[in-house]
């Protein structure tokens, strides 16, 4: 299967037929200028689309807070503490003196609130129980930062990483990679491209924000490790150290979010290396 997207074409190529489409066809898939893609099974599509109604609910959640916050901002209401959306910042919000009006108000925010937190909650009950699975998910939850959510939707999103020859291509198809326009002996280098699946970026660009903790391996992540190999578990290690380096570096010359994106880049190589001695769970053929 062959994206229309990706097939090349002439600016000039006015004429359509499908006896042309055919030979032209040919000639690119005999030229090796054609990139298959997957086409997923019905299993499959069916995960992801879960997967993407937790992250539409996620999305709704956090504007749901936005609005509450700002609703008792406008009315003189600021909680000081850094820490909001805690168990005492819930009891504050319930205690807060307001009109009639404003406190319906006010309960309708807090009551889509907690349906949005129970549906996520059910969702993520639902994930859990993917057995078939749970192998790839769980070599990549070996990794710091890489919680259930987090490796199901890299896993879906991305499908085997497997299929890709190294870590470079997976960067790019990621699109962490920095973008470039170089001529001769100038070279320019932006942002990163930004190309690709942009819920798989955004997954890893969020757990790469643990690597600026000290390395550590606490009792969540040791039990996450549990029958997981021991190269799986060094590669893990190592990415730590690394990506936890590499963090502070690049943090001291550039802002943190432009280190977190480097970091990012790396842990998706970290990753790579760790599936390419497993053996595979979603397969691509």
């Amino acid at each position: 299967m062959i994206t229309p997207s990706s097939i090349p074409r002439r600016s000039g190529d006015r004429v359509k037929t499908d006896r042309r489409d055919a030979q032209k066809l040919a000639t690119l898939h005999a030229a090796g200028l054609l990139t298959p893609v997957h086409v997923p099974d019905p299993d499959y599509e069916a995960v992801r689309s879960l997967l993407r109604c937790r992250a539409d609910l996620v999305d709704t959640l956090v504007r749901l807070k936005q609005r509450i916050r700002a609703f008792l901002q406008v009315r003189g209401f600021r909680y000081t503490t850094a820490n909001p959306w805690t168990k005492a910042y819930y009891e504050w919000v319930c205690g807060v003196p307001m009109t009639e009006v404003d406190q319906i108000t006010l309960h309708t925010y807090l009551n889509q609130l907690t349906i949005h937190e129970q549906e996520i909650r059910r969702l993520e009950q639902e994930l859990a129980e993917k057995e078939a699975y749970k192998g790839t998910v769980r070599v990549m939850m070996a990794f710091r930062g890489i919680s259930l959510v987090t490796a199901l939707t890299l896993a879906f999103e991305l499908g085997d990483l497997r299929r890709f020859s190294s870590a470079s291509p997976l960067m790019a198809y990621l699109g962490l990679v920095p973008s470039e326009y170089s001529s001769g002996s100038r070279t320019q280098r932006g942002a990163i491209t930004k190309t690709g699946n942009g819920q798989a970026r955004k997954v890893l660009i969020s757990a790469s924000w643990k690597y600026a903790a000290q390395p550590k391996c606490g009792k969540v992540l040791r039990e996450r490790q549990e029958g997981i190999s021991a190269e799986v578990v060094a590669i893990a290690w190592k990415a730590q150290n690394r990506l936890y380096r590499r963090f502070h570096k690049l943090s001291r010359v550039k802002s943190r979010c432009v280190a977190t994106t480097a970091v990012a880049r790396e842990l998706a190589g970290f990753i790579w290396a760790a599936l390419k001695v497993e053996e595979p769970l979603i397969k691509t053929d």
